[in-house]
């Protein structure tokens, strides 16, 4: 499973890992990866690796527009523009 989540890995885009963070997307690889062993019966093709890293772009441009709204949201408190004073940002 390893070899794997490498090659998910190196065809991920590199502006991914640039906005998340390494860790942050070498997690939600390992993660993915570890669901998906479970249905694996044989290697995996260029094509599904392909499709693999197809789904973990659009899990990661998921956390991506979760961490735009927490900016946002973090900017309006300090703003003095929101309604719940002690909102703190999630760190990705």
């Amino acid at each position: 499973m390893q070899t794997l989540q490498n090659e998910i890995f190196e065809n991920l885009s590199p502006d991914c890992v640039r906005v998340l963070g390494y860790k942050l997307v070498k997690n939600t690889i390992e993660e993915y990866v570890s669901n998906l062993s479970k249905y694996l019966k044989e290697a995996p093709t260029d094509e599904d690796i392909s499709n693999y890293v197809d789904d973990i772009h659009s899990i990661m441009s998921d956390f991506d527009v979760q961490a735009s709204d927490d900016r946002e949201a973090y900017q309006q408190h300090y703003a003095g523009n929101d309604s719940e004073p002690d909102y703190i940002a999630r760190e990705c």
